[in-house]
């Protein structure tokens, strides 16, 4: 059964517990309705007997049945009921009742008189088959003909005198409500409603399954391998809907992404190893075939498969370490790390490096101290005391993996170098910030002090990133120059990767920017639009400063899930 159906089957399942519940309260409203209607007309029928009484007092004993009749006749007609005039001897005497339904000089066998008390009595009859609901009220005394009596001296004559009851009935069908016809109008109505919430539900539900089934063949679509498949409807509106189209296109676009991603870092991979794997082939093999047959020869063919050996070595580590960071396996050692500490050991490790190429470093890790400095001389304006020498002054606190976070600076600062020509140059940077660009927490707000952020950063010149590659600097593999990547093979295209990830998990963020040279120095030599000054700037939670005066950040308030 489809979404539609089931969706149609409940529209009308609840329509129709509404005509169920509709009806039940409609017939217990009828049923009392119709109690009112039944007492106040037994009750008028009852104060129109008593008028009748009233008006017309008890005649005497020679009063004429045929006046009566008159004026009973009269009061029928007024008060819109039946009147019966019914002996002592259940001789109906008078009824207004016309054509064949008259019972005059009828018997009644079960009426019985009502009392005496000139009070009106309700009763029923059943009258040819009509039930009645009637008043008695007691009639006058009617004089039938004269009795003979013998006495020995004469013949007298004793007149007879009848008791009777004068009633006022209706019919009961009057008083009562009639049920056939009302269940055959609500008949009528509720097969109308169900006939009209049918088409209604069918539309309804047609206009709400329609994107739920656009959206199931469009997933069915993409788990067949089709990602370019999306849902026209997103954006058309502001209910749960189109936002859910959104989302599921949203989802689709990141599905294709990944799978794209998936498939560009096999291809990468099978790339990235075949190079070395068909260097250490091609020499391990000349060294079996004889080819080789000097020792100079054999050195170098030790050489290359030795340094594509460790190359293959390289990539594999940094695959590793990229996964296990990616699916959070990886173990950091959380403590204060004085982040001006772990930029000096960088910049010591890569000086070989630095040197063997010729680049100039220029190295600002210790110039964020004056800033400081000024406000400790605001702070303590009456101290005598000297400041240390910047040489020894500790740098900015931040909670990280000392470790890891030089991880992240030797891979940028390393790539950097890599990418400076001979004769270029590399310049580190440490600031401290309250760069409003990056997000802030609240609760890292440091009480007497501007700054939030401690800030590093690495520039250097070289070829110039395009502005549309500049979002692809931290994907895996990816190499701006990769003709020199092929040529020199000292490059596996995970370093920014591995320190974008390491960054993100120690709350930072870092940004690329790429201009022109032209743009940042007065080159006395003509140059080509190709040659850049590159700037990586990351961000990382300050927690403390090295100076006394100033407060320390509880690391809870940057990493509360770190500290559990």
């Amino acid at each position: 059964m489809g979404f539609r159906t089931k969706l149609i089957i409940t529209y009308i399942l609840i329509m129709l517990l509404t005509l169920l519940v509709a009806l039940a309260l409609f017939s217990f409203v009828v049923q009392q309705t119709q109690q009112d209607e039944r007492n106040k007309t037994e009750l008028r029928l009852q104060r129109n007997a008593e008028i009748v009484l009233q008006i017309l007092p008890p005649p005497n004993y020679n009063y004429q049945l045929t006046a009566y009749l008159q004026n009973i006749s009269t009061f029928a007609a007024l008060f819109d009921a039946r009147f019966m005039l019914i002996d002592e001897t259940r001789d109906v005497l008078l009824d207004t009742a016309s054509g064949s339904d008259r019972l005059t000089h009828s018997k009644l066998p079960d009426y019985k008189l009502a009392p005496r008390d000139q009070n009106a009595y309700r009763g029923y009859l059943n009258l040819n088959g009509v039930n009645y609901v009637y008043f008695a009220l007691p009639g006058p005394n009617i004089s039938d003909s004269p009795s003979t009596t013998d006495n020995t001296n004469s013949r007298t004559s004793v007149p007879v005198i009848l008791k009777t009851d004068l009633i006022l009935a209706v019919p009961e069908a009057q008083l009562a409500f009639d049920w056939l016809a009302f269940l055959r109008g609500l008949a009528l109505a509720t097969l109308v409603v169900v006939l009209i919430s049918i088409l209604a539900a069918y539309f309804i539900a047609r206009n709400i399954a329609r994107p739920l089934i656009l959206m199931t063949r469009a997933s069915e679509a993409i788990a067949q391998g089709d990602f370019n498949h999306r849902l026209e409807q997103a954006g058309k509106g502001e209910d749960e809907i189109s936002r859910l189209a959104i989302s599921f296109n949203r989802m689709a676009e990141e599905v294709a992404g990944s799978q794209q991603s998936m498939r560009d870092f096999v291809a990468n991979v099978s790339h990235e190893l075949k190079t070395p794997l068909t260097s250490i082939q091609g020499f391990s093999q000349a060294v079996l075939d004889g080819t080789v047959d000097t020792r100079p020869m054999l050195e170098h063919s030790l050489k290359v498969i030795n340094e594509e050996s460790a190359r293959m070595r390289r990539l594999v580590d940094e695959l590793l370490d990229l996964s296990r960071i990616e699916s959070g396996q990886i173990d950091y050692n959380w403590r204060d790390i004085d982040l001006k500490r772990v930029l000096e050991r960088v910049l010591e490790k890569l000086e070989p490096l630095i040197l063997q190429k010729g680049i100039n470093l220029v190295s600002s890790i210790n110039d964020y101290y004056p800033q400081l400095a000024q406000k400790e001389r605001r702070i303590n304006k009456d101290s005598s005391q000297n400041l240390l020498p910047q040489d020894s002054i500790p740098g900015p606190i931040v909670w990280g993996d000392s470790d890891r976070l030089e991880q992240v600076f030797t891979n940028i600062a390393d790539n950097a170098i890599k990418y400076s020509p001979q004769g270029g140059e590399v310049k580190v940077e440490l600031r401290l910030t309250g760069n409003e660009t990056v997000s802030v927490p609240a609760t890292m707000a440091l009480t007497g002090n501007l700054y939030c952020w401690a800030q590093v950063r690495i520039s250097n010149t070289g070829p110039l990133i395009p502005a549309d590659q500049l979002n692809r600097i931290f994907e895996r593999f990816y190499k701006l120059d990769k003709s020199r990547s092929k040529k020199k093979g000292d490059s596996t295209g995970l370093g920014l990767a591995i320190a974008k990830e390491l960054i993100d998990s120690h709350r930072g963020s870092v940004q690329v920017q790429s201009v022109p040279l032209t743009y940042v120095f007065n080159y006395p030599f003509p140059l080509t639009g190709s040659e850049g000054f590159t700037t990586f700037t990351i961000y990382l939670p300050l927690i403390a400063l090295p100076l006394p005066a100033l407060p320390r950040l509880q690391p809870s308030a940057v990493y509360p899930e770190l500290l559990k």
